[in-house]
């Protein structure tokens, strides 16, 4: 809105670019699924007309009093948070912290994100596997059962993004069998997935946070 009596400048003298950059956001605003790399294209186009804009608006007192420090903000505050947080951990994180630790393993899961997940097949690398459970058999003896039918797997990982469980699955935390044990419970989240799925609950599903335990064998 600082910029707004520019615009009018910006649309003129250098109408192609406002094109480009018109038609990308209309037609990509249209697909349901959208994601941060989609504007990769047009950022470069983006950044020239702020550029010229704030150019043409560089003495006037709005833009040194509001644009100018919010700029700064963002670009030294906001910006390097934004870098360093994960987006969607509750997704991702589970499988990505169990192959690392564990290596191959059976997910033990209630209606957690990950089996859902987009992007699964990223993260769900063979012969590791998703055995959907109800709340109640998220058990050791679940656990062990799965494993004696799959013993290539490392070790079993029990996860659910359904908070109503999170007391169950939290008391697994720990426990050790005759064939398994289990680490501390950790909770998959971010700052940015709190933050988005607290504004808006009902679309930002995929922010939820996940509570997953990791359990080698012995």
């Amino acid at each position: 809105m600082v910029f707004v009596t520019r615009l009018k400048y910006l649309v003129t003298r250098h109408a192609p670019l406002v094109l480009c950059i018109l038609t990308f956001t209309i037609s990509h605003s249209l697909v349901a699924h959208k994601e941060e790399r989609f504007i990769y294209p047009i950022f470069g186009l983006v950044l020239i007309a702020l550029a010229y804009v704030w150019s043409l608006n560089r003495y006037d007192s709005k833009t040194k009093k509001v644009y100018r420090p919010a700029f700064w903000f963002v670009t030294l505050v906001v910006l390097p948070v934004a870098c360093f947080v994960n987006s969607q951990a509750g997704e991702i994180e589970p499988a990505a912290i169990a192959e690392q630790e564990l290596g191959q393993v059976a997910y033990i899961e209630h209606r957690s994100l990950f089996s859902i997940s987009l992007i699964q097949f990223y993260f769900l690398r063979p012969p590791s596997q998703i055995f959907p459970v109800n709340a109640e058999d998220l058990t050791l003896g679940r656990a062990e059962a799965v494993l004696e039918k799959h013993p290539e797997l490392k070790g079993a990982v029990f996860l659910t993004s359904e908070t109503s469980v999170f007391d169950r699955l939290r008391s697994l935390a720990q426990q050790t069998s005759a064939h398994l044990r289990c680490g501390e419970a950790r909770v998959a989240t971010s700052l940015v997935d709190r933050l988005l799925y607290r504004l808006n609950p009902k679309h930002n599903q995929r922010r939820r946070p996940t509570l997953y335990i990791l359990c080698g064998r012995q």
